[in-house]
């Protein structure tokens, strides 16, 4: 049975992993407000403001599999800490940028740290709540984050913060160090060794290797599920 200080970390691993959805995914949406009068200030034309922007898509996807593996093996809130430090570099980055070169790095950089958002979101929810829960969990966190991305989108668009996207960017870096900083000491995970193997004051368990992951059908359909979906998004 979990102790009123286990509640206590699970609920704030848990409103962690909503804050840092909540900033990788505002961080995907950003480039597609602020492309137009970046690519004017900049004197790109727009088709490869796009291109820039895929630089993002470029490496937060090649890194998935390294992500999943780290957080398998390694403490996720610190992890995922210096990912979100590296994506704000990005946009702290991006806010001085003076052409295509720093624009595309900036891209990268933040493309880079937020890869970490998803999977180091869904890491931290699996330490916060019991396997009996996380589906549940997992839920609700996805309907909260929805709703609070779109919100903050139709923010910015009402207060016409994408005609000042070097601004935009700056705050977003100075967001992002200050997500960083509270993962970075958040406390370890809420659960005991009473819960499931692998708890608190419990050696966790080594991760199955690669070849068992991918000899795992559910693996791989989850697998093609996700390429036949998020692929079409990028296309």
């Amino acid at each position: 049975m979990q102790t009123a200080t286990g509640r206590f970390v699970g609920a704030l691993l848990f409103s962690l992993a909503a804050l840092l959805i909540v900033y990788q995914a505002y961080i995907s949406f950003s480039f597609g407000i602020i492309v137009t009068p970046m690519s004017r200030d900049l004197g790109v034309a727009l088709e490869l403001g796009a291109m820039i922007s895929a630089a993002f898509l470029v490496a937060s996807a090649v890194l998935q599999i390294p992500i999943g593996i780290a957080m398998d093996r390694y403490s996720a809130t610190r992890i995922v800490a210096v990912a979100i430090a590296v994506c704000a570099g990005g946009g702290a980055l991006l806010s001085f940028a003076d052409g295509v070169t720093m624009a595309i790095l900036s891209r990268i950089l933040m493309g880079a740290g937020a890869a970490f958002g998803l999977v180091g979101a869904l890491k931290l929810i699996s330490l916060a709540v019991t396997g009996q829960r996380f589906a549940t969990a997992v839920g609700s966190w996805h309907i909260l984050h929805s709703f609070v991305v779109a919100g903050l989108v139709v923010l910015t668009f009402y207060l016409e913060l994408q005609n000042e996207w070097r601004h935009l960017m700056g705050l977003l870096a100075t967001i992002g160090i200050l997500v960083a900083l509270l993962l970075w000491f958040a406390p370890g995970p809420a659960r005991t060794a009473a819960d499931e193997p692998g708890g608190l004051g419990e050696p966790r368990p080594a991760p199955p290797p690669l070849r068992e992951l991918l000899a795992n059908r559910q693996v791989l359909i989850a697998a093609a599920l996700f390429a036949l979906t998020f692929g079409a998004f990028v296309a």
